[in-house]
This record gives structure tokens, sequence and C-alpha cells, in this order.
């Protein structure tokens, strides 16, 4: 087996000039699609950081209340990490907070509740927070927060679980 070689400055430069180019060629299909998506000048790399970030936030948010929280990167929607996602919902008593940077239907939300009841789990409470409305034009922060899916707003549904 070869042993990893030493990332050079030249792989690094390399790949932000691909990282570059990525967004470029996000916001020129975001743009033509006509999506009105509310991270569409994002490459699918910063849209998966930008919605992590704010799960990660939310989580400290509710740990400093004394709220543990666990957190789920579900980078793939197809195959789903079936278990686990069982496993947290074993753990959580079948509470869930969903959030995903688009409209939810057919994503996100669908594709965890779908895996979980398939898999046989009942008695699930989900709070699924997605784009519901066309967005308008903002930074990022205003953009996922007129969305409800901010930090803010994933720890408030997070809350409104526990009653």
């Amino acid at each position: 087996m070869p042993t990893p070689s030493a990332t050079t400055d030249a792989d690094l430069a390399l790949a932000a000039e691909l990282g570059q180019q990525l967004r470029v060629d996000s916001v020129r299909s975001s743009t033509s699609a006509g999506s009105g998506h509310p991270t569409s000048s994002m490459s699918a790399a910063d849209l998966m950081a930008v919605l992590l970030h704010e799960c990660l936030t939310a989580a400290d948010q509710l740990a400093r209340n004394g709220i543990s929280a666990r957190v789920i990167d579900l980078y793939s929607v197809k195959p789903v990490d079936t278990a686990t996602l069982t496993e947290a919902a074993a753990a959580t008593g079948g509470r869930l907070v969903i959030a995903e940077d688009h409209h939810p239907e057919g994503g996100l939300g669908c594709a965890v509740v779908d895996a979980l009841v398939g898999a046989g789990q009942t008695g699930l409470a989900v709070a699924h927070l997605a784009v519901r409305e066309m967005p308008g034009s903002g930074t990022t922060a205003e953009l996922l927060d007129a969305a409800g899916i901010d930090a803010a707003h994933i720890a408030a549904a997070a809350r409104g679980l526990l009653g």
C-alpha cells in the first residue's frame, strides 16, 4: 500500500483554484436555472459547510442551556446511513430536527423519515426546517434566517421538541 504524500503548496493552490471554479460554475448553473435558492451562490461543499456550521452552532447554544444535542452530517441521501439515524433516534427518544437548505418536498427530511420508518422506528417527533418560500436577495446569514434554517431557528426547534 503506498504511503500518502504530504500536501504541497502547489496542491493547496490547485484545490483553491478548483474550488473557486466550482463556485463560479455553481452560480452560473443556479442563475440559468432561475432556482432562487437561498444559497445558490455557493458550491455544494459550501452548502454543507454552512448548514453543518449552523447545526454545530445550535448544538453549542443548546449545550450552554444544559441540553445535549447530536449533529449528524448526512451528506448523502442515497444511500442514507440508516444505522446512524436509527441509533440517533433511539438516543433522542425519537426527537429529530432536520435542517435542509432547499424545499422540503423530496429532500433530506423525506429521506430521513423514510429510512427510519422503513427500519421500524415509531414514535418520531420531527421538526423539519427547510426553505418554504421563494427567497429574495441578501447575505447568507440573512437568507438562512429568513428561511428559518439558521442556528437560532435550529436551536428553537430542538427546544420545542422537548416540550
